[in-house]
């Protein structure tokens, strides 16, 4: 679904997708426990966290797509 959201979001929101396992430190730094976790960033700041699944329609309307 992460796919679908980029392809729907080009131009509007940048989207990065990490696999924990390949990106431990990262994970850890921003304290990852849960998969699939969603950090929304605002400004370089964290501005809300999606932990679990989640309706595309849901996801779409955090991101303002």
């Amino acid at each position: 679904m992460i796919d679908e959201l980029v392809f729907d979001s080009v131009g509007k929101v940048k989207i990065a997708k990490l696999m924990v396992d390949d990106g431990k430190d990262i994970a850890r730094k921003y304290r990852v426990m849960s998969i699939p976790t969603m950090i929304l960033f605002e400004n370089g700041n964290e501005a809300k966290r999606l932990v679990g699944l989640h309706q595309k329609s849901q996801l779409k309307e955090e991101l303002g797509l």
